[in-house]
């Protein structure tokens, strides 16, 4: 009756669990990474366990990640085939990248993009998003972050008087999205708004800062009907549901910047018309002449 022998080998790996050294009674087999896992490989490897714990195909040297999802190449350090999840789902931009190029600090057991991985890990309570964990403190210390830039043109806020701002902050995270809205509520002398923009878990702007909603104080319309009409423009543009940004608001004038502009103009064409009906002194009919050095 035939028997089998038996060999046992001792693995030692790092803390993301990648084999640094097969050993056996006979020999041990230190082994090398890249960055990206590349590694030599020799005719006989003492484990097909290698780079992050992970089974490493003999003949191509890939990793079938995911039970066979996708195929993992060390040596190109990407993937040779798209996720599904990218770049509109929750995977990641660049559909081939692996640990979305950072494979010293993150790992990719299922061959989709390392933001699936942080999906499930919130979805089941086991990891906090850093955005989260960034509006709790900062709520929590009601601190101030970059001032609105909505309203802050000098010009207008010398026409409408708008005064200093006072703004009130706060960020709202919203878990489904995975997605952090920096909330600014401001008022100034004539009106108070409100606005939001994405940013990340560094404060980082993400997106172009939105007005939500504007409300003129209590007796704008008597006190300045100017800029109660203006107000009420930008209102309308809200109410149609049209996205108002900075340069929308730039775009609205207040009445008392087009009456500058109008009797600016008005000035100029007054001035004009002066020098065009204004006598003028007669040509020299020799001033060619003295040009060329004809007399």
């Amino acid at each position: 009756m035939p028997t089998h022998s038996r060999k046992t080998i001792l693995l030692a790996t790092d803390r993301q669990n990648s084999v640094l050294n097969a050993v056996d009674a006979a020999q041990n087999n230190a082994i090398a990474y890249t960055p990206y896992g590349d590694s030599p490989m020799g005719d006989d490897p003492r484990s097909q366990l290698r780079f992050n714990g992970e089974c490493q195909e003999l003949i191509t040297g890939y990793y079938p990640l995911g039970n066979g999802y996708r195929m993992y190449s060390p040596r190109l350090g990407r993937f040779l085939i798209p996720d599904s999840l990218s770049p509109f789902g929750a995977g990641w931009l660049n559909a081939y990248a692996y640990c979305e190029c950072d494979p010293i600090n993150r790992v990719d057991p299922t061959g989709h993009a390392w933001g699936f991985l942080k999906e499930i890990g919130r979805g089941l309570g086991l990891r906090t998003s850093n955005k989260a964990k960034f509006a709790n403190t900062f709520n929590a210390d009601y601190g101030q972050l970059s001032s609105s830039r909505l309203f802050a043109n000098d010009a207008l806020k010398k026409a409408a008087k708008l005064g200093e701002p006072r703004q009130i902050d706060s960020l709202i995270y919203n878990k489904k999205m995975n997605t952090l809205q920096h909330h600014r509520n401001v008022k100034n002398d004539k009106f108070s708004f409100t606005s939001i923009t994405n940013i990340s878990s560094e404060a980082k702007q993400l997106s172009p800062e939105i007005l939500t909603s504007i409300t003129p104080i209590e007796n704008l319309q008597r006190t300045s009907r100017s800029t109660y009409e203006y107000v009420n423009r930008i209102q309308h543009q809200l109410d149609l549901g049209s996205p108002i940004g900075m340069h929308a608001i730039n775009r609205t004038s207040h009445p008392t910047i087009l009456k500058n502009q109008q009797k600016a103009i008005r000035k100029s064409e007054i001035s004009m018309a002066k020098y065009r009906n204004a006598e003028k002194m007669p040509s020299d009919p020799n001033r060619f002449l003295y040009r060329s050095g004809g007399m």
